[in-house]
């Protein structure tokens, strides 16, 4: 899985926050997660202030060094304030692992509708991945 793969390179722990009802949590820790939390009540997931403020307190306590959020509709209205709650930058669209060196990130992202990439270097970061490009690892690893 993508996080676990950047949780090697850099040393650290995965930690996955899961939102809303899920039936197996198992599944998560199967595919990398070494901490699991699960974010289920006293939320209203349609206020993307207030579960932004939840995620990037629980990020704090576990001295996260990075975010990695899905592409998704969600993951889209939560990264920027992320990043702005957490004083770090924003990657959206990356297709690839990072290159990693100390506090930088070099991550490579898409950029004008998927036709082109472009590298780009971010300190203590925040960045979130396009929906399919690690699905299929995922999938087949779930199977």
């Amino acid at each position: 899985m993508y996080k676990r793969q950047v949780a090697t390179r850099t040393n650290s722990s995965c930690i996955t926050i899961v939102l809303g009802e899920s039936n197996d949590l198992s599944l998560v820790g199967k595919a990398g997660a070494e901490k699991i939390f699960h974010i289920n009540q006293q939320i209203n997931f349609s206020d993307t202030h207030g579960l932004a403020k939840c995620i990037a307190d629980l990020a704090s306590a576990q001295n996260a060094g990075a975010i990695i959020m899905a592409n998704t509709s969600t993951g889209k209205s939560l990264a920027g304030r992320l990043a702005i709650r957490m004083n770090s930058g924003c990657a959206t669209g990356v297709t690839a692992l990072p290159e990693i060196n100390g506090d930088e990130y070099i991550l490579t992202r898409s950029v004008y509708a998927g036709k082109a990439i472009a590298n780009v270097k971010l300190l203590g970061c925040l960045l979130y991945t396009s929906p399919l490009i690690f699905h299929c690892k995922l999938k087949a690893f779930l199977r």
